[in-house]
């Protein structure tokens, strides 16, 4: 059924040319040092890599060369690894960046899943601002970290240089804090500089988040972007088969991208089918599973903990809030 009316085809041209606008108005209103495309393996984010790649590519190589934008962006398609997942999601995402020619870069979370459960037990759906900030927000920071220039390094570069101008001629101290004082505006421009973060996110799956959800939400010096904000399901799969991308083989079995099986969403009944599809990551929840019982808790990785267990734990804070990178797990539990 794809585009096979002329009013579906307007639809679509209506839907991309929209999507493509508010990511030029993203890069032009933040002028980004960076920007980074996140595919965890699902369709929502597989459009969106394909959608904004060129997109961000083309219009930010026109705003390079500007007197205040010296330099294109670095533009790459990124993975969170999150150490528990299914291993073929992650293979599906670094063969279609490949076969796409997407840059390319994954980042593993600093923790283990593993050690996690085993101080805390699985997580239940109270506990996934947690789970995001272990699994998934730490490997973000590093993301950033190694691609933006941070205030800190400009702080120590400047330093390093001016104690080293003391042992300099008088003469050539004097060249050297005049031209410092030309750069300083420079130096104090790339330390605000943005990155841009560019989500699959759509309404459709946030209904009960509609207040939190816009176009753009900055964050510091980071700015999260979704271009598909008024895309529907239908509108994935449209998009999917006209431009004949690969599919990916755990989506269409399990109906979740599968890069994050932390449990804080997950149902009765997930993990056996799950086992069915993908014996070894059902094997190896089950094993998990064994050895929290033994550890003495007494819920699964398809439970919550139980009213009593956290009562037990009174005092400790829960942080609400809106994950950018896991609005499907949050809309499949609502």
């Amino acid at each position: 059924m794809v585009y096979d009316t002329e009013r579906a085809w307007n639809h679509a041209r209506e839907l991309r040319s929209q999507s493509i606008s508010l990511l030029q108005q993203a890069c032009e209103r933040y002028k980004p040092e960076a920007v980074f495309l996140f595919f965890s393996g699902g369709y929502d984010s597989l459009v969106t890599a394909h959608l904004s790649y060129q997109t961000v590519l083309n219009y930010t190589a026109g705003m390079a060369g500007r007197r205040s934008i010296p330099d294109q962006p670095d533009i790459k398609v990124a993975h969170i690894n999150t150490g528990i997942g299914v291993p073929e999601t992650r293979q599906y995402v670094q063969y279609t960046s490949l076969t796409q020619s997407w840059p390319y870069t994954e980042y593993t979370t600093p923790v283990k899943y593993e050690d996690i459960v085993k101080a805390y037990g699985f997580p239940g759906p109270g506990s996934h601002r947690y789970m995001y900030i272990k699994l998934k927000e730490r490997a973000i920071d590093a993301l950033v970290r190694d691609h933006i220039v941070q205030r800190s390094t400009w702080h120590s570069f400047l330093t390093h240089v001016l104690q080293q101008s003391y042992t300099m001629p008088f003469a050539y101290q004097q060249h050297l804090y005049t031209a410092f004082l030309k750069l300083y505006p420079l130096f104090r421009e790339a330390a605000k500089s943005k990155v841009l973060f560019v989500t699959g996110v759509r309404l459709q799956e946030s209904t009960r988040r509609m207040g939190h959800v816009q176009a753009f939400q900055e964050e510091g010096r980071r700015v999260w972007v979704a271009p598909l904000l008024d895309w529907t399901k239908e509108d994935i799969f449209n998009y999917l088969e006209f431009w004949q991308l690969p599919r990916n083989p755990v989506v269409d079995t399990l109906h979740m991208s599968g890069e994050c099986l932390c449990g804080s969403f997950s149902h009765k009944g997930e993990l056996e089918e799950i086992t069915f599809w993908y014996p070894d990551t059902g094997e190896h929840i089950k094993e998990l599973e064994r050895i929290m019982y033994n550890e003495g808790f007494v819920w699964g990785w398809e439970e919550a903990p139980p009213s009593w267990w956290n009562q037990m734990k009174k005092g400790q804070e829960v942080l609400p809030g809106f994950q950018s990178l896991c609005a499907s797990c949050e809309a499949r539990h609502r």
